[in-house]
């Protein structure tokens, strides 16, 4: 796009994408210079990142004092992939002895033990549920969006 002003019958036009891809050069050209020990600078970033404590269940910083467990973020990153190639693993194990597993499922269902076992916890839920006192109420309001 360009913006065209007339300025004593000249047409000066300024494309506004060249400006900015200038722009875009000279910071990075600035950072660059800027930094005259670029191989300290790296090896101080991969040095906090994988010494870095994370929490164990998300991998997310802990925020302050936190009673919550946690390890360093390169064995966080080991762990999730373990545990992702343990799930891939399982998966592949259940699908191969899927009949088998659907073979003794049935053979389990037809015993008379399981089945009253079942019978019992539905009439348990069952009688819960009618004889419960509690009541869910539910309230919806709607409210006009804030513009900030």
């Amino acid at each position: 796009m360009s913006d065209s002003k007339n300025l004593m019958g000249l047409n000066l036009s300024v494309d506004n994408d060249l400006i900015a891809e200038a722009a875009k050069e000279a910071i990075i050209a600035g950072i660059a210079s800027a930094m005259s020990n670029k191989e300290q600078i790296v090896h101080e970033f991969v040095k906090a990142s994988l010494t870095e404590r994370v929490l164990v269940e998300d991998g997310t910083k802990p925020r302050g004092y936190s009673s919550e467990k946690t390890c360093s973020r390169m064995e966080w990153y080991v762990r999730k992939e373990i545990i992702e190639v343990v799930r891939e693993e399982v998966a592949n194990m259940i699908e191969e002895q899927k009949p088998a597993i659907r073979e003794l499922v049935r053979k389990e269902f037809k015993n008379t033990e399981t089945q009253n076992k079942f019978v019992d916890m539905f009439i348990d839920s069952l009688t819960q549920s009618i004889t419960s006192q509690y009541r869910t109420s539910i309230s919806v309001e709607f409210t006009p969006p804030k513009d900030y």
